[in-house]
């Protein structure tokens, strides 16, 4: 059932509040995945919410082993509801919160009504309630841990309370509307000689007014240029603050203008600014740079990676410190002085052993082991051992720093000589957080009793240790393909979606070089409106590599996952305002794992050793060329019935080995089971689960991954829930994971298997679908391509051109009269798995005609 949504206008006129209320029963374990059982999209013109009201109606499973001592309370009870705030480009704005746990071992269903209010002083509640923006989605999420325990949830339902903009705010779009007063004052800048503007910061109290200046420089000069750059996150643009720029500086003509800055750039210029002595030169994007001017703003993007290598030291600025930050510093602190400790302690005994010329007598030398004992790392890391491990990453998750979801950062740091971390008052080198977060990590794979990591992944892909474990060093990593940077890059933010290309092309192993050498098609340039900057990147991507792969990254996209992990219906593709066959910013990273051919080493070739045909890449001529990839390859048939994966017999038993390579495949898209954890915490990366037992040998196998199976059963089973309708072949599936074995329309006609000659109708085609697919959607199997693929003809194509429909307000594009009566369109579903066309089969069969496809 799909939950009901209202919403109206109280008085006065700009309070905004809406409802969302679902009633149906749904049982939810351990390994369910985290699908929200209500949500609500707030109004993109809402500017502040003040106010969530959570009610529920549910219970746990009636029974536990401290039944006797704790039923009725809330004590140790592990079924409960979290409350999580997701951007519209898929992005967790604050990490989840609970809200409320059901009664322990209470089998009847209690109703519980939760109330966060921005005014009621609780701290937590209201910087939660502040982080939502326009165009966010508030969800409510059943959740449980530990076998046995199932959430039983009746009734949930969502009340929020906001108000709307009155059409005079004053909210500063990208950080930019602050600065326009300087626009008079930017000269322009030399291209030729790569020039750049830097701050001259002023010395002052501390609640002195921030003055400053502008000169510039030539990137060319090298060495003779000393200056820092500041990396920074530009925060809420709904508050900002005044700082003072000196214009024309030692002339007659010389002024001061005032302008605003974020409040979090203002933070940074007053703590770094000297309190006394000369100025301190600095580099900051958002006033180093003429925001206004599009030409600029590309150009300089082109020349970031040497801003931040040239500059004498990074200094990154995570915000003013807080009672958590001081104790997070402190710990990792002390670890890093103890680490600082040991390295210079095995130095000295290394040079006690060998002398300074590294000859000691003639005789052998022996050197310091570099091998850790259990001993040495546990006297290392005493402060933070594992039972003080959850408290730290508690509270450096209550920090909140939203510095490390910032996409322009990861250059900044990666091109940096030296950075230095800085919270208020509190700083530490940037190699130590990146080794502390790499054993968070590895932390993480010992335990499931935590979820978040100090930074999302990607920083740890860019980045590498370097020298003895001893030191705290790191380099830049090899560089990998830019598809899977950019995927990795579904983690980070930005307040320009087309800096999610822009700022993370130089990390590619195809673009990484001088970025005046890049393909015009990918070259940053922020004339084009959005969606062209990723199908010009897709259409590249395709023609470079002649591979279909990135066609699966549609399945990394928010609401395209192969599961269902919201609360309402697939997306209506055709109300993307977007080509459905692009690569796309507002995405999931972890979700990559999730796919049949995102990854180089799938295993399929549906296609066998053809490739895209790229002279038809760009077949549709006219304004509307950009929107639409022309590929060829084979129609192989027609979605019919959708229904449950059989993935137990109805015995209970594993499937048989006949249908092995389908139910692999099944295992890897949907983790029925959590091994990976992909659907569990699923904006979180995780490695699988080392345990005995191994998914490509389920049905044979005994270990771990059996029992888990079994107890997935139980919890669906075991309290009569009624089991699914199977399609083709008998068995039943879990409920929680969304309906994905279809059959096709076409049949073939087959023997009896009675023995009395008569013969009997059965699907041609059978196989895996994603969420989204429909009945009567075409299975095709496109040149270049991995797997099978699923497209859906477009009705009514008048105009391929329409005005864009960015979220972003990027400008519109020309739009193109003509028709396109001439050809047959397609809205690109997603991947597919055909049992039997999996490695090249179609290609050598009769029958299968050449067709072109037009995907829009």
């Amino acid at each position: 059932m799909d939950p009901t949504k209202t919403g109206g206008m109280d008085p006065p006129s700009n309070v905004w509040s809406g409802r969302t209320k679902r009633q149906d029963l749904r049982r939810v374990m351990q390994f369910c995945p985290a699908q929200p059982y209500v949500e609500l999209e707030i109004p993109r013109d809402v500017t502040s919410i003040s106010r969530v009201t959570f009610t529920t109606v549910s219970h746990d499973q009636g029974f536990s082993n401290e039944a006797g001592r704790l039923r009725g309370t809330y004590e140790q009870s592990y079924t409960w509801f979290d409350a999580s705030i997701i951007s519209p480009s898929s992005m967790e704005r604050k990490p989840s919160r609970h809200v409320q746990r059901n009664r322990h071992a209470v089998h009847e269903p209690f109703r519980h009504e939760v109330v966060w209010d921005a005014s009621d002083g609780n701290a937590e509640n209201a910087a939660w309630l502040s982080s939502i923006r326009g165009g966010d989605t508030v969800q409510l999420t059943p959740r449980a841990e530990f076998p046995a325990w199932v959430n039983f949830v009746y009734e949930a339902e969502l009340e929020v309370v906001g108000v709307r903009s009155s059409g005079e705010s004053s909210v500063i779009a990208f950080g930019t509307e602050g600065t326009a007063g300087l626009v008079p004052y930017y000269r322009i800048l030399d291209r030729q000689r790569q020039e750049i503007r830097l701050l001259v910061l002023e010395a002052g109290a501390v609640h002195d007014p921030v003055l400053c200046s502008l000169k510039t420089v030539s990137l060319k000069d090298g060495e003779s240029i000393k200056y820092e750059a500041l990396s920074y996150c530009w925060g809420a643009t709904k508050e900002d603050r005044p700082i003072r720029v000196r214009t024309f500086p030692g002339t007659a003509n010389e002024g001061v203008v005032d302008i605003h800055v974020t409040v979090n750039l203002y933070g940074a210029l007053s703590d770094l600014r000297p309190k006394t002595g000369p100025p301190r030169i600095i580099w900051a994007d958002a006033i180093c740079i003429n925001q206004h001017d599009l030409a600029e703003r590309s150009h300089q993007v082109s020349l970031m990676r040497a801003v931040f290598s040239t500059a004498e030291r990074v200094n990154i600025w995570l915000g003013p410190s807080t009672t958590d930050s001081e104790y997070c510093f402190r710990v990792v602190r002390t670890i890093a002085e103890r680490y600082t400790q040991a390295h210079e302690h095995a130095t000295a005994a290394k040079d006690a052993i060998t002398g300074r010329d590294g000859e000691e007598g003639g005789g052998a030398v022996t050197e310091p082991s570099n091998r850790r004992t259990s001993e040495d790392t546990k006297q290392l890391h005493e402060p933070m051992m594992f039972q003080e491990l959850l408290p730290f990453v508690e509270a450096w998750q209550r920090c909140d720093f939203a510095w490390f979801r910032r996409t322009w950062v990861l250059q900044e740091v990666a091109n940096a000589r030296v950075a230095a971390v800085q919270c208020g008052h509190d700083v530490l080198p940037w190699p130590v957080l990146v080794r502390l977060a790499d054993c968070i990590v590895k932390s993480k794979q010992q335990t499931e009793l935590f979820r978040y990591t100090l930074m999302p992944p990607v920083f740890s892909h860019v980045f590498e240790f370097i020298g003895s474990n001893e030191a705290t060093s790191i380099a830049r990593s090899a560089p990998t393909g830019i598809l899977d940077v950019l995927v990795d890059g579904h983690a980070l933010d930005a307040g320009d979606p087309r800096d999610k290309v822009f700022a993370l092309l130089q990390f590619g192993r195809e673009t990484g070089g001088n970025q005046q050498y890049l393909h015009p098609d990918i070259l940053p340039d922020y004339r084009k409106p959005t969606w062209q900057v990723f199908t010009d990147f897709t259409r590249w991507w395709i023609t470079t590599h002649n591979s279909l792969r990135i066609l699966s990254t549609v399945h990394t996209e928010r609401n395209r996952g192969w599961q269902r992990m919201s609360a309402g219906s697939p997306p209506d593709l055709a109300e993307l305002g977007r080509p459905t066959w692009s690569f796309w910013h507002g995405g999931t990273a972890s979700w990559a794992k999730a796919t049949l051919a995102l990854s180089e080493s799938a295993p399929y070739r549906a296609s066998g050793t053809t490739l895209p045909d790229v002279g038809l890449l760009e077949c549709v001529s006219g304004s509307s060329a950009a929107r639409v990839l022309c590929l060829a390859g084979v129609r192989v048939g027609t979605v019919g019935r959708i229904g449950t994966f059989p993935l137990l017999k109805s015995d209970g038993q594993p499937p048989t080995e006949d249908m092995g390579e389908m139910h692999k495949a099944f295992i890897k898209l949907f983790d029925p089971v959590g091994n990976s954890r992909t659907w569990i915490w699923p904006r979180e990366d995780h490695k699988t689960r080392d345990r005995k037992g191994d998914n490509e040998d389920f049905w044979t196998g005994s270990g771990v991954l059996q029992i888990w199976y079994r107890d997935h059963t139980q919890a669906h089973y075991g309290y009569g829930d009624p089991v699914p309708a199977p399609a083709e072949g008998g068995g039943w599936g879990f409920p929680c994971l969304n309906p994905s074995f279809f059959s096709s329309r076409e049949t073939v006609e087959e023997s009896d298997s009675g023995g009395d000659g008569s013969s009997v109708k059965r699907a041609a085609y059978v196989g895996l679908c994603p969420d989204g697919a429909r009945e009567g959607d075409v299975v095709v199997i496109l040149y270049g391509g991995r797997v099978p693929y699923l497209l859906r003809e477009k009705a009514n194509v008048v105009s391929l051109a329409e005005a864009d429909a960015d979220s972003d307000g990027a400008e519109d594009v020309e739009t193109d009269t003509e028709t396109e009566t001439d050809k047959t369109f397609y809205e690109f579903v997603g991947e597919c798995f055909v049992d039997g066309l999996m490695h090249g089969e179609a290609m050598a069969r009769d029958g299968f005609q050449r067709q072109e496809f037009n995907l829009v």
